[in-house]
């Protein structure tokens, strides 16, 4: 080991600090992945096109359910990831 770099520099670029990295930032895909997939679920169930509404329709009330239904799916997701 090269005693003028300090211990924390050293260690910084370790494999493992890569790795978790990697792993954090491939869990964080795959979430919005499925939330992405859970929201269209949800719009196929639903009567009517809510992202239709909500999106170009602007109406409030569409956007009120749509956002809960992404902040549901996110926690049961988050959840099961944890």
């Amino acid at each position: 080991m090269n005693s003028s770099l300090p211990l924390a520099a050293v260690a910084l670029f370790d494999s493992e600090l890569l790795f978790t990295i990697a792993s954090v930032f491939g869990w964080a895909v795959f979430g919005i992945v499925l939330c992405v997939v859970a929201l269209k679920v949800f719009d196929r169930l639903t009567p009517g096109k809510l992202e239709e509404h909500v999106f170009k329709d602007g109406n409030t009330a569409a956007a009120i359910v749509y956002a809960a239904a992404l902040i549901a799916s996110a926690i049961i997701i988050a959840s099961a990831m944890h």
